[in-house]
């Protein structure tokens, strides 16, 4: 999952190919992230628990750096989101 300056160094979900999508396991993901300091929105963690739900993958969150705050906003927990903890097991 290249982390691209034109992408803001966001994941593009998009490019990853369905079939890659459906052998996956877990993906692991850190943002803001090291080492380029990109901080993720909202809409993107939704997508990308979206994206997870679909395909059955495991996110694998590194919130090492949620204290850090780059945007005035205060860092939020990735398991603070709607549906990132399912009781079905992913």
């Amino acid at each position: 999952m290249p982390l691209k300056a034109e992408n803001n160094y966001l994941i593009d979900l998009d490019a990853i190919p369905d079939d890659v999508a459906q052998k996956a396991k877990m993906m692991i993901v850190c943002y803001p992230n090291n080492p380029t300091g990109a901080c993720a929105p909202d809409s993107f963690i939704n997508d990308l628990i979206a994206f997870a739900r679909k395909n059955n993958i495991l996110v694998v969150y590194d919130n090492a750096y949620s204290d850090l705050v780059y945007t005035g906003v205060p860092g939020r927990s990735f398991l603070s989101f709607d549906h990132a903890i399912s009781r079905s097991g992913i």
